[in-house]
């Protein structure tokens, strides 16, 4: 009697290599992006450039079928097995098209992989200096110091790349460029706008420099950011960058004196990855990758690229342009202040030129007729700025006291109530202030020492 001792028996196994997680990698969003830097500098490492990546898994499956059959006649035994068994491979590749930040991580990769970033990011396993060592470092920042915590300015050399993080703003010659453009803009169908904001003639002057700044920057954006973690200690043979990190672990009353770095450089407007309005003028937090243009620190930069080519027929240009930039906004910023402060006393003049003439014309105002009063010179303040300006704003006061007076009107008993209504309040007929240092900003701008990281920029990101 045949017994089946195992008469099916199957088993299909199947061994999948799990796939590998795919990296995390850290995010970086750009604004700027130089993509013929980028290109060339890795193909000056690399030799050349990937334009595609591939990216290839492997799944491999197994299967398996067995039997046996046996038999039992008393004296001897018989048995039959029988096994079976496929295996199968399966191969995918991913094929991905190399986009410039792909190509940017691999220079930024190994850029830092190599340590060859003159000044790099602090990194989770960068040794954090302790307080006695914070207090060496600033003791002698070039000597006492370990990159990244400090870095020795002599040893910055051109050519060498550097990651910083940075204010990101441009320079004041863009800045006054952009403003001109844009008041231009904005009031060239508006008489009455451009009255409130300047005078005509300002104005023209504006936009005449405007566009020779234009010209002379030729498409390009120059900028000038606080560079925002480290600072510079020391001078001469002794300045080091010093990471704000240690400087923030030494007591106050007992820190060496530091002092701010700007970073410098032109960058082209057409490589902008958001509107330069957007991210030029709010002074946000960046990160700049960048390579050096001069050895160590310096003083000077100029910020309008084609002034070198004029410095042979005018050798005082490039200064003169540099600091052009400053002083237009800081005569922006006075005017405004200026006028701001010039409300107040134009209102008290048109006040008491109501007053003046109630009693020229026999009119006992009520508190009624103050506050209506009080209603024309506020509105009346703003065109307050010359002689022909302020005819309407003292028009609808002498009006309201004529309609409650039946005394005759005497156009010159008026004119030198205005007059003596502004002298009252130190300001002649115009509206302009009489003793204009007591009420302007001072415009003289002391200009101390500046230090400058004058560089290539490549990206900006965060």
């Amino acid at each position: 009697m045949n017994r089946l001792k195992q008469w099916w028996r199957g088993r299909k196994a199947k061994d999948e290599e799990a796939p590998a997680p795919e990296p995390w990698y850290e995010m970086r969003e750009f604004v700027y992006l130089d993509e013929v830097s980028v290109v060339s500098l890795l193909s000056s490492r690399e030799g050349k450039v990937p334009s595609e990546f591939t990216d290839t898994s492997t799944n491999s499956s197994r299967a398996q079928l067995s039997a046996n059959i046996g038999a039992n006649a008393g004296f001897a035994k018989s048995e039959i097995g029988s096994q079976l068994e496929s295996s199968a491979t399966e191969d995918t590749k991913v094929v991905s098209r190399a986009t410039i930040q792909a190509i940017f991580k691999r220079l930024y990769d190994g850029e830092l992989a190599r340590d060859h970033l003159a000044i790099a990011p602090i990194r989770d396993n960068d040794k954090k200096p302790t307080s006695s060592d914070s207090e060496a470092m600033l003791s002698e920042p070039s000597r006492a110091g370990v990159a990244p915590w400090t870095i020795n300015v002599a040893s910055l050399r051109r050519g060498q790349m550097v990651e910083l993080e940075v204010e990101l703003y441009a320079d004041p010659a863009f800045r006054v460029s952009t403003i001109a453009s844009s008041f231009a803009e904005m009031v060239k169908d508006s008489k009455e706008l451009i009255g409130q904001l300047m005078e005509r003639h300002e104005l023209d002057q504006a936009l005449e420099i405007n566009a020779l700044i234009e010209k002379l920057m030729a498409g390009l954006v120059p900028l000038r950011c606080r560079v925002a973690n480290y600072v510079l200690v020391g001078e001469d043979d002794n300045a080091a960058l010093v990471h704000r990190e240690v400087v923030k672990k030494v007591p106050e009353n007992e820190r060496r004196a530091t002092v701010d770095v700007q970073l410098v450089g032109v960058t082209e407007k057409s490589l902008y990855w958001k509107d330069t309005r957007r991210v030029l003028f709010a002074k946000d937090r960046f990160r700049v990758l960048c390579r050096l243009n001069e050895d160590g620190i310096g003083s000077a930069w100029r910020p309008v690229t084609l002034v070198d080519v004029l410095g042979e027929v005018a050798p005082d240009f490039g200064e003169v342009l540099g600091i052009f930039g400053p002083d237009a906004l800081q005569q922006m910023a006075d005017r405004s202040a200026r006028q701001s402060r010039l409300i107040e006393p134009r209102v008290a003049a048109l006040r008491n030129f109501g007053e003046l003439m109630a009693l020229e014309m026999d009119v006992k105002l009520t508190d009624e007729d103050l506050e209506q009063i009080d209603l024309f010179a506020s509105e009346g303040a703003e065109l307050f700025k010359s002689v022909h300006d302020s005819r309407p704003a003292f028009r609808a006061i002498t009006e309201y006291i004529k309609d409650r007076s039946s005394v005759p009107f005497n156009p010159v008993a008026a004119a030198k109530l205005r007059a003596a209504a502004a002298q009252r309040q130190g300001l002649h007929p115009g509206g302009t202030a009489m003793d204009a240092s007591a009420t302007t900003l001072a415009t003289k701008l002391t200009r101390e020492t500046e230090y400058f990281l004058n560089a290539e920029i490549i990206a900006i990101y965060w």
